[in-house]
């Protein structure tokens, strides 16, 4: 081994006894790279089940009641006997117990108006909410008829008492009696009156701002 050899071999063993001396993170001056852990971050907190699906799992239970009224305006009039299609408008938020909306102010409900005996009962056949329609099995209570306003009303008894009092007319002069009494013309009237409010057919009447309460028969699920 030539002298320049020996002196390179001297140099590199003092130089690891150098290195043996020093402390571990001074031996090596290459940076490191350090990549994230993926799993060294705390997992994401779970998205609420409820948050975007609000209304999974609830139920309106069979027996629950529904604030409604006619979606459009107008007395609605149905004679007896009569099937009569209408859309009824919800006329009060249904709640759930957790406070959630579960049919609001404004829904739609398409039904019937079906015949009983004495009236009428409203017949739900679809609920329209939030864009969505689903069937719905809910009635109301019987609601009752009455004589019919448009034949007992002021115009309509004003009308029979003119066809009254014109008829008493006409009869003294078939009769030859020109000399017709007014108290003649005046029973003719009122026997009119009288005969149109017995005979006047009987109508379920609805007005707009008249409440029409419905019940549940079967629980209604929101998935």
């Amino acid at each position: 081994m030539n002298a320049k050899a020996k002196v390179v071999g001297m140099l590199g063993a003092i130089g690891a006894t150098l290195l043996g001396t020093l402390p571990v993170a001074a031996q090596s001056r290459t940076p490191q790279i350090f990549r994230s852990n993926p799993n060294s971050f705390p997992a994401s907190s779970p998205v609420n089940p409820n948050f975007g699906n609000t209304f999974s799992n609830l139920v309106l239970p069979a027996g629950q009641k529904l604030v409604t009224r006619l979606a459009e305006g107008g007395t609605l009039y149905i004679s007896t006997g009569e099937t009569r299609q209408a859309v009824l408008q919800v006329d009060r938020d249904v709640v759930a117990a957790n406070g959630v909306v579960l049919i609001p102010t404004g829904a739609t409900i398409a039904g019937d108006f079906v015949p009983v005996a004495g009236g009428c009962r409203f017949v739900a056949r679809t609920l329209n909410s939030r864009g969505t329609t689903v069937r719905l099995a809910a009635e109301s209570d019987p609601i009752l008829d009455v004589k019919d306003p448009r034949e007992t009303g002021t115009g309509a008894i004003l009308g029979d008492a003119a066809i009254g009092a014109a008829g008493a007319a006409i009869l003294g002069a078939i009769t030859g009696d020109r000399t017709v009494a007014t108290e003649e013309l005046l029973a003719g009237a009122a026997a009119s009156v009288i005969i149109g409010n017995t005979t006047a057919p009987q109508a379920v009447v609805i007005e707009p701002n008249k409440s029409v309460e419905l019940t549940l028969r079967q629980d209604l699920r929101f998935q």
